[in-house]
């Protein structure tokens, strides 16, 4: 594989962060108070708290965290500017802004 799958995959960086967030989810679950996983606000925000107290996340979750949201803001910068340059060769048309977008983005 390559990029950051293989990034993470070949240092043994996937099964701890995978085995951190079961456990997070699986306290967070079992809780009375949260049954729904997508929770973490209000009553249920005491027991992800809780959870991150007993279980440090691995260093390596932190790194697949912050080059994930490193590579988004990338994307969403070349997106950015990909839309200004149509926008300003379209001269205001729109629908061929949105065309180009689309014929664009979706290769």
């Amino acid at each position: 594989s390559s990029g950051i799958n293989a990034e993470y995959g070949d240092s043994g960086c996937v099964a701890q962060p995978a085995d951190f967030l079961d456990g997070l989810l699986d306290s967070h679950t079992s809780s009375k108070k949260c049954k729904k996983v997508t929770e973490f606000c209000g009553k249920c925000k005491k027991v992800a708290a809780l959870h991150f107290a007993v279980n440090a996340p691995p260093c390596c979750l932190t790194d697949i965290v912050d080059d994930a949201l490193e590579e988004f803001d990338a994307r969403r910068s070349e997106i950015g500017a990909y839309v200004d340059t149509v926008k300003s060769e379209d001269h205001g048309k729109g629908k061929n802004s949105i065309k180009a977008f689309h014929r664009q983005t979706s290769r």
